[in-house]
């Protein structure tokens, strides 16, 4: 275990899985299959004046596979023996904390294709009583493990 300036104890820490930004993957997948077929399986003599255009095509996808990998290691959350922290963002970053003492509830939320993939959403509840969760963990990897860490925690407590 990780231990930080404060004292605490670093339990987790993770971004979300790949599959919360998939829009941005399918994106550059679609326009790679785009240049390949065009460049390749078309006639040559016919493509050769558009070839500028080929390249412009090939840019957005490596823009749009960066914009994915960019927003999901801007999202970062940390579960340690004290707190759970959500940071969000590259310029604009915005923290949410809740100390495990306050943690009042925490449940999952999966989609059918989330089961799937092995991900889901965790939210968190902080005693106050507010309706909207303090803190929700989207689309991570093995949602199930990281949940049972935030509740040993909890009931450490």
């Amino acid at each position: 275990m990780q231990k930080t300036p404060t004292g605490e104890y670093v339990m987790a820490k993770f971004h979300p899985s790949r599959f919360a930004y998939a829009r941005f993957y399918a994106a550059a997948v679609v326009l790679f299959a785009v240049v390949i077929a065009l460049q390749f399986i078309t006639m040559p003599a016919i493509v050769q004046p558009y070839q500028q255009y080929f390249f412009a095509l090939l840019g957005f996808a490596v823009l749009s596979l960066a914009i994915a990998e960019l927003r999901r290691m801007s999202d970062t959350y940390t579960i340690t023996n004290m707190m759970l922290i959500e940071r969000r963002g590259i310029l604009h970053v915005s923290e949410s904390f809740i100390h495990v003492d306050k943690v009042s509830s925490s449940t999952i939320e999966q989609t059918i294709f989330d089961r799937l993939f092995d991900v889901g959403s965790i939210n968190i509840w902080s005693m106050g009583g507010s309706n909207e969760p303090e803190i929700t963990i989207d689309k991570i990897p093995n949602v199930r493990e990281i949940k049972q860490v935030i509740d040993q925690i909890v009931q450490r407590r």
